[in-house]
């Protein structure tokens, strides 16, 4: 495990022009897929042919309310000044895969008395 955390750490590479820059693709990926919580390779099979239906136009299925939920997120992050990382946070009452009442809706911003970085 030490092994993986290295090279994925060297990976990165955010700040040269070289390299992977996996954290870099993986920000700007259409559907980041996390496995982490998987048990089995047959579970993430499943869950990359569900995407790749909707890909290929095969099915048609309604947002989750997470991905609503993210999409929010994405959008409140262009008012951020900060051209080097914009962030976006929307804060929910809900269930797991219920929608709920947004509380809370944000974005990273400059210090008070701080130029915007633009």
């Amino acid at each position: 495990m030490d092994d993986f955390l290295k090279d994925d750490h060297r990976d990165q590479n955010e700040e040269t022009e070289y390299g992977q820059q996996v954290q870099l693709c993986v920000d700007q990926a259409d559907v980041p897929i996390d496995n982490s919580d998987e048990v089995s390779l047959a579970a993430l099979r499943n869950k990359l042919a569900d995407y790749a239906e909707l890909v290929l136009e095969q099915r048609y299925r309604f947002a989750k309310p997470i991905e609503i939920y993210m999409n929010m997120a994405y959008s409140a992050s262009h008012g951020s000044k900060c051209i080097k990382r914009q962030v976006g946070a929307v804060l929910v009452n809900a269930l797991p895969n219920v929608m709920g009442e947004v509380v809370g809706l944000g974005f990273n911003e400059n210090p008070i008395n701080t130029k915007p970085c633009i």
